[in-house]
């Protein structure tokens, strides 16, 4: 059972979700401002350099997980009512600039961003009762997937825009286990499960 909470509680879940996705804004913005073709890129990232290319493919396996994410929480919003689809209808929205974001760090290394998959098989997303933990694991191999790559970049710019997907998803998985009556935080880091 929710604790109740004043009107002006700044610890409202909404209000968590509102920030992490203006927190997420503000990060794009901020680390691709100047990531159009006419920018100069910063020395040793230009062209088609190695290390280009090589965080392009990482940062299109992130794109690969936000796409996969999308379509599920496409699916799930069919399947759930009230409070449950609200929030995923907020978490698909952020989803939606995660993979936005991605694809235009991708082609600002001139790289190719990978499209979605024409369709993707939920088995485990059968039915309402199902659709909560099957988003909560799916955030968590999400979460796993962004750290290893995070590790792997080469350049700041794609850490921090991974960093800032990795919190916003993380933020997802601690609403989802709210709503699951979990733990919000049952270990001190996330770390995620492939």
């Amino acid at each position: 059972m929710d604790a109740p909470r004043s009107p002006s509680s700044p610890f409202s879940r909404r209000r968590l979700i509102g920030v992490s996705g203006g927190v997420l804004g503000a990060a794009v913005a901020a680390g691709l401002g100047g990531c159009d073709r006419g920018s100069p890129a910063p020395p040793g990232y230009g062209g088609q350099d190695s290390e280009n290319s090589a965080d392009a493919q990482i940062l299109n396996i992130s794109l690969d997980l936000e796409h996969e994410q999308v379509a599920a929480y496409t699916a799930a919003i069919g399947l759930l009512g009230g409070r449950p689809r609200r929030l995923a209808t907020v978490a698909l929205s952020q989803e939606r600039i995660h993979v936005s974001s991605l694809q235009a760090a991708i082609k600002s290394m001139l790289g190719v961003p990978n499209p979605p998959r024409r369709s993707y098989r939920f088995a485990a997303l059968s039915d309402a009762p199902a659709a909560l933990p099957f988003l909560s694991d799916l955030e968590n191999t999400a979460i796993a997937g962004h750290i290893d790559g995070l590790a792997k970049l080469s350049h700041p710019r794609w850490r921090a825009l991974v960093a800032a997907i990795l919190t916003a998803d993380a933020s997802h998985l601690a609403v989802l286990s709210g709503q699951l009556r979990r733990p919000l935080a049952p270990v001190a880091f996330v770390t995620g499960r492939a």
